[in-house]
């Protein structure tokens, strides 16, 4: 357990596995924390400490990570993730990134493709359609607390015990604001990802639909995909013995062509 001074913000991220392993950075989704099993990867995290050294991070706004910039977007998340990596002097990486987290992959794929190795993208989105608002504004603070008040209860537990009472909401409107209208990435822009990319998504993801993971097997080059049957938005935790598997494979491959 550690804390790391990545441009504003005091970073908070945990490791394991051997020290000398490949850097693999791990991300969950927006609204997540390192103790949320089902945005994050605690599902998966013992079995990929026996391969790398694996640091997962809370980032910025989330669990134990300020954010004094007082908004969210995905350039200052993937600013903050070039500079956790250039000041941990961990040198090219495998991430692996859940919704948000994996959105900022993308982005950094696109601004920094110097620190990936290679990108894994869980339940991603690379524009905003009106099913995704849709579903977002069931995730604004008044809704969730109405429509699923034991989850609105977890958010509390998770965020509010590190900023105080109430914040919740905020970084709710604050993810809600940012996820409604970003990312906002063009055919063309997929097209520009040389890092070797995997995308993960469930059949019933409302965010990573067909047409999203279609376009991302068409534009980005080499892509690969993993589609799994009846399952949701956060599948790395639900289906995580078909998933890990997958994703270790596929790291496995980067290594050895690297």
């Amino acid at each position: 357990m550690a804390f790391v001074h990545v441009n504003d913000v005091k970073l908070y991220y945990e490791e394991s596995g051997a020290s000398d392993a490949t850097p693999l950075v791990l991300m969950h989704g927006g609204s997540g924390s390192l103790d949320d099993a089902e945005a994050g990867w605690s599902a998966l995290i013992p079995a990929f400490a026996e391969h790398y050294r694996v640091l997962a991070l809370e980032h910025r706004g989330h669990g134990r990570t300020d954010n004094p910039a007082g908004h969210l977007s995905y350039d200052l998340l993937a600013a903050d993730l070039r500079a956790f990596v250039d000041t941990l002097e961990l040198g090219p990486v495998h991430f692996a990134g859940v919704s948000d987290g994996g959105i900022t992959g993308l982005r950094l794929a696109l601004d920094y493709p110097d620190v990936l190795t290679s990108l894994v993208c869980v339940g991603v989105n690379f524009r905003v359609d009106e099913s995704i608002r849709q579903a977002l504004r069931q995730a604004e603070p008044e809704t969730a607390e109405r429509l699923f008040p034991e989850w609105a209860a977890d958010l509390a537990r998770r965020h509010d015990r590190h900023r105080g009472s109430g914040y919740w909401r905020e970084l709710m409107r604050q993810i809600v604001s940012m996820a409604s209208r970003s990312p906002d990435f063009s055919e063309a822009d997929l097209a520009r990802i040389g890092t070797p990319t995997l995308f993960i998504a469930g059949e019933t993801d409302p965010f990573a639909n067909t047409e999203q993971m279609i376009a991302f097997k068409r534009h980005v080059p080499g892509a690969e995909w993993l589609i799994v049957n009846n399952a949701w938005h956060t599948v790395q935790h639900s289906h995580a013995a078909l998933v890990g598997p997958r994703i270790l494979d596929f790291l496995h491959r980067q290594c050895l062509q690297g």
